[in-house]
Order: structure tokens, then sequence, then C-alpha cells
């Protein structure tokens, strides 16, 4: 049996994940030693949110998506 690291099936899966791992600690730092705007280019911690919030803002996107679907469906004809 080879050793993990040097098994192709691991290193398929793990080479990626420890890159996309990589890049996100880079962006999350560097918004915070730049204190760059939220607005401008938010952190991963701030795109990322708790289970009460996330439940929150989904509700919100929800509601709206049925006001634009029914201003989109038009008002309802009666003959």
């Amino acid at each position: 049996m080879k050793p993990l690291l040097q098994s192709e099936t691991f290193v398929r899966i793990a080479a990626p994940l420890a890159v996309g791992v990589a890049l996100l600690g880079i962006w999350e730092i560097g918004c915070r030693l730049g204190s760059i705007p939220v607005y401008l280019f938010p952190k991963p911690s701030d795109i990322s949110l708790p289970g009460p919030a996330c439940a929150q803002r989904a509700d919100h996107l929800y509601f709206h998506n049925d006001i634009c679907l029914a201003t989109m469906k038009g008002p309802e004809k009666t003959i």
C-alpha cells in the first residue's frame, strides 16, 4: 500500500482543496490587514453568515423573489 501523499487519488482531491483554502486565507488576511471596506471587497467571513443570520437573509430573499415573480407575471385578467 502506497503512503497517503503518494496516492494519486489523494493528491488529485487534496491539492485543489489546499489551494482553495490557501486563497481564502490570503483573501481574509489581505482584507483585514488592508482595512478594505466591506462594500468594496468583503472578507470571506463577511460573506459566510452564521446560522440565524443566514436564515434571516434567506427569508428576505424568498420574499423579494415572490414580489419579483408577481411583478413579472402582471395583473390577473378577469373575463
